[in-house]
């Protein structure tokens, strides 16, 4: 049985998860090596030691078979499973394995990119914690919010936290320059976080539905005209593009300068953070970053942006 818990932000939620369970984390979580970096930090702020896993280049997804290794050799208390671009696979029977291999590891399934599940229904009876975001550039986007579905015997407490805008500004453009300059992150434990639920509770499940409605609807027509005017040989297609529609190329820098110029635009997710948090490199993630873009295809875009991008990128592969 599983208790609903909204917060400000996913990364609440995460951070207040981890500090209620603190005592009993002996051995560091595994986290995979493209995760968003507040997660990491998020980690560090509630003083959980985690330690990466980079992706398997096929599914670019955790590597199952090193988090397998380490919950079979008792060196980890965790996993942080992670949904890369919002995939949704069954991942039950993983799981499931993790679980038989040790009752007590703490399993968190990340579906930020995933479309928000209101109903409860589809949430794995082997997860801890199963979260979700409605902050900006995600499924729903409502720019705040996030909520989560914990095991009932979890005592979830709620830490008090003052927010300041600015020092969220400052570790936003922190983490920014780590990836952009492959240097390390400082982390400074400022308040950055903010915690403070400032919406009806009620009309947020609402509103989160309409959202991914018309959301579902935008993205499905501009994914059609993705999948028909670009070569197969590039679309991602054993991801669901529920987030963004996603494509691997040679020259991706050169095609993004190219998007840029004619006053369009496409994004570069996810970075490996591996290196920028401890000595690791990431080999597959560092790979899977340097040659993929995420087409958007929801409300920034139309019809007459799609076709654009997909012309430039036609000339330019």
């Amino acid at each position: 049985m599983n208790k609903l818990v909204i917060g400000a932000r996913a990364s609440a939620i995460l951070f207040d998860f981890l500090s209620s369970i603190r005592e009993e984390i002996k051995k560091p979580f595994i986290l995979p090596a493209n995760v968003c970096p507040i997660v990491p930090v998020t980690f560090i702020k509630a003083k959980i030691p985690f330690i990466f896993s980079d992706i398997t280049i096929k599914d670019m997804l955790i590597d199952k078979k090193n988090v397998l290794s380490k919950t079979l050799n008792e060196e980890i208390s965790g996993v942080l499973f992670v949904r890369s671009y919002g995939q949704m696979n069954n991942e039950a029977g993983f799981f499931c394995s993790l679980r038989k291999i040790n009752h007590k590891l703490i399993i968190i399934d990340d579906r930020c990119l995933c479309i928000p599940n209101t109903n409860g229904e589809d949430i794995y009876e082997e997860a801890d914690l199963t979260l979700f975001s409605t902050g900006y550039a995600k499924y729903a986007e409502l720019n705040y919010g996030g909520f989560a579905y914990i095991k009932h015997y979890i005592n979830l407490i709620n830490f008090e936290s003052i927010f300041d805008p600015n020092a969220h500004r400052d570790l936003i453009e922190a983490m920014n320059c780590a990836i952009r300059d492959n240097t390390k992150f400082v982390f400074n434990d400022e308040n950055w976080l903010n915690k403070v639920i400032d919406f009806d509770k009620n009309e947020y499940f609402k509103i989160i539905e309409e959202k991914t409605k018309a959301a579902t609807f935008q993205k499905s027509k501009l994914n059609a005209i993705y999948a028909t005017l670009l070569p197969k040989s590039i679309q991602l297609i054993e991801l669901s593009n529920n987030w963004r529609f996603n494509i691997m190329v040679e020259n991706k820098n050169n095609i993004l300068k190219k998007i840029f110029d004619e006053g369009l635009f496409a994004s570069s997710h996810y970075s490996s953070v591996s290196h920028l948090f401890s000595v690791e490199r990431s080999i597959n993630a560092d790979f899977i970053h340097n040659n993929i873009i995420n087409l958007f295809n929801d409300f920034r875009f139309d019809e007459i942006k799609v076709e654009k991008i997909c012309r430039i990128i036609l000339n330019n592969i």
